[in-house]
């Protein structure tokens, strides 16, 4: 058989019926079976996960990769370490492509084969406030740092990313420093960057994203979005990059950023739940940088006293 033109690398953790469903999704792509593979990477050893993904195995080119627990950016590696295709797909356990996706995959990395692009991402769970306050605030991030706007670096979400494979492999994938789902994205994404390579964005490869989020999950969430942009400012230090913080407009248009698609009231409960997301990706950002110092803190010690 040829090589597959596309490897689809999906992540799970403990979420069973997000990764039935995105299988599910997965029968149903309109592209030739011999031209794609799926690989899915458990983050752990689960007898759960071998049982779903062995269901989906008569109908769709999939393997399970089972590991330790390591982190996203660790298993999203592991799966394109053990992919053959040209390029890889990395999707999220809890988004379904809709039946299209791979086609306009094809004509996208027909046009610009050199370039990492993002897709489009759809909220799914319109009846859950909390996740689509988490959605409407990760669009305008990703719309404020898209890439082509001058002076501040470029991101691209990992959800729906397509990216060449062996140029994703020659700059060692997504750092293993980011042990959880937050900021590792932004990190490859100045990389790739600094290597001189091309970013993008399409809006026709689609995904359907269902993130089910409580109050509790939510803060969660965030304040790990906030651990990470913590790692992440060391890491461009550690570059000479520089790492600005953003200006009071900034944060005014995140909390604005639901009443450009809602009417109140629901506009102003999803505005109130980002200000709540603000101060636990403030609190967690402070956190790490404690968590920080009181390491050096005890390396220093250490090395005194063996001095």
């Amino acid at each position: 058989m040829a090589c597959p033109r596309f490897s689809i690398v999906i992540a799970t953790y403990r979420r069973p019926r997000q990764l039935e469903r995105c299988l599910d999704a997965m029968t149903r792509l309109d592209y030739p079976l011999e031209l794609f593979e799926v690989v899915v990477v458990s983050d752990e050893l689960n007898p759960v996960s071998e049982e779903i993904v062995g269901r989906y195995a008569a109908s769709i080119p999939v393997v399970l990769i089972s590991q330790d627990r390591g982190g996203p950016a660790r298993a999203r590696n592991t799966g394109a370490a053990n992919s053959g295709g040209q390029f890889l797909l990395f999707l999220d356990d809890d988004c379904c492509p809709q039946a299209g996706w791979l086609r306009h995959w094809e004509a996208h990395a027909g046009s610009d084969p050199n370039c990492a692009a993002a897709g489009r991402t759809e909220n799914d769970l319109r009846a859950n406030v909390f996740s689509c306050a988490s959605h409407a605030l990760v669009q305008f991030v990703e719309n404020y740092f898209r890439p082509g706007r001058s002076g501040r670096p470029p991101f691209l979400a990992s959800n729906n990313l397509c990216v060449p494979a062996e140029r994703f492999r020659s700059i060692g994938g997504f750092s293993t420093k980011f042990s959880r789902a937050a900021a590792e994205d932004r990190d490859f994404c100045d990389r790739w960057c600094a290597s001189g390579w091309p970013l993008g964005r399409t809006d026709l490869p689609t995904v359907l994203h269902a993130h089910e989020l409580t109050l509790a999950s939510f803060w969660r969430q965030h304040w790990n979005y906030g651990t990470g942009a913590f790692q992440l400012r060391l890491e461009r230090r550690s570059r000479d990059q520089s790492s600005q913080i953003e200006g009071p407009l900034f944060y005014l248009g995140i909390i604005g950023s639901p009443w450009s698609n809602e009417r109140a009231p629901r506009a102003l409960v999803l505005s109130l739940l980002v200000c709540l997301a603000q101060v636990a990706n403030a609190l967690g950002f402070i956190a790490q940088w404690r968590q920080n110092r009181e390491e050096k803190q005890s390396d220093a010690s250490k090395v005194h006293e063996v001095r």
